[in-house]
């Protein structure tokens, strides 16, 4: 966690001064989860905490003061989740096993859960749990794959006492049905690393031997907020402080790290999508759109599979209008778009759109006038 940190402070430390404004600390705050959204009661603390740390004569703070800072933050928030936590395995009656397994991200998945929860009734349909599960790290483009999360809900769904809905209890069971047949399919092949980095035939390796086999399998983090997930995921399953891990917390350490890994670049697309001024609701039709168009799961969209996004829409626009916009954004000359550079489109389209309407709406009106003008004289 210390070096996720030091990590994260040179990344805005950039001319080296070992020392930051407050607003560049909120920041290395947020990089590290530790803030809040903005307007959150975290983030209000957040920013309460850190305007109460010692300054230099030019308001500057420094890396001790940070560090220190740092770990108050982790510690307060430690608290106030365990309280949190408690109360939500109390109110549904989550069994200590189950509380135990996803007590690391019980609040988080909370929040999501409630978060598509629109009408309180404590219980998600088909269609909202799909979301869910993408927005966490089980987006999946191949279509065998998608029947398989709707055999796991539908299983689940059975055992509900709503006829097409669950509960979060019941979301709970799906993730861990899930992260099973998941592990269940990587198990030959994570074995075979295991055995290869357990020298000494223990039964188990450590933490240099676990991070050689996530470099051979190409999950090594490639930022400071994936080093920071990896390292806190190394600390969750390290129960008994031994720092070693055997086969079973390896495959779900990795599990989590690639739920990690898409649930990072997710977020980072919605955040993307905010700054467009395209709303979260809007951005998840677009990417039901999108992963609908995309027949083949390879993550792009070419002019064609573009055109029906718009007949979908019930968007009326010419094909060179439309190629010339698609060209604006396909900087590459790919011919094909991804979601990000799909939004951009879909925003430039609305922009043109709307700038035509109003313009045949001005027209409009100054046919109306002049036709009154007409009539008087």
């Amino acid at each position: 966690a210390g070096t996720a940190a030091a990590e994260a402070w040179t990344v805005l430390d950039t001319d080296d001064h070992g020392s930051l404004p407050m607003a560049s600390l909120i920041r290395l705050l947020e990089d590290l989860e530790l803030a809040g959204t903005v307007g959150s009661s975290e983030r209000l603390e957040a920013e309460a905490m850190v305007s109460e740390l010692l300054q230099d004569e030019v308001g500057l703070i420094s890396f001790h003061e940070a560090e220190f800072a740092i770990e108050q933050f982790r510690q307060h928030n430690r608290s106030v989740s365990r309280r949190k936590e408690h109360d939500i395995q109390k109110r549904y009656h989550i069994s200590d096993s189950t509380f135990k397994q996803f007590r690391p991200q019980l609040l988080w998945l909370y929040e999501i859960f409630t978060n598509l929860d629109e009408d309180e009734s404590g219980l998600l349909d088909e269609q909202k749990v799909m979301e869910l599960l993408a927005e966490i790290g089980f987006e999946k483009s191949d279509e065998a794959d998608k029947k398989l999360q709707k055999q796991v809900f539908m299983q689940v769904q059975k055992l509900s006492e709503d006829p097409d809905r669950v509960s979060f209890p019941g979301l709970l069971d799906i993730v861990r049905k899930l992260r099973h047949i998941e592990m269940a399919g990587k198990e030959e092949e994570v074995a075979a690393y295991f055995n290869a980095f357990d020298f000494d035939r223990s039964g188990s390796i450590d933490v240099k031997q676990c991070c050689g086999i996530l470099i051979r399998i190409g999950m090594q983090p490639k930022s400071v907020k994936e080093q920071g997930g990896i390292a806190q995921l190394f600390e969750e399953l390290d129960e008994n402080g031994s720092g070693t891990f055997v086969l079973e917390e390896l495959l779900m350490m990795i599990q989590r790290i690639g739920e990690q890994q898409m649930q990072i670049n997710r977020q980072w697309e919605n955040q993307q999508a905010a700054l467009l001024g395209i709303s979260r609701k809007k951005t998840a039709d677009l990417r039901r759109a999108f992963q609908v168009l995309d027949t083949t799961g390879s993550g792009v969209l070419g002019v064609p599979e573009v055109e029906r996004a718009l007949a979908l829409l019930n968007w009326r626009m010419p094909l060179p209008t439309l190629q010339r916009l698609f060209d604006e954004i396909d900087e590459d000359e790919s011919g094909q778009l991804n979601f990000l550079q799909f939004l951009k489109l879909m925003q430039k389209v609305k922009e043109d759109i709307t700038a035509k309407n109003m313009i045949e709406e001005s027209k409009k009106k100054q046919a109306v006038l002049v036709g009154a003008l007409a009539a008087q004289a």
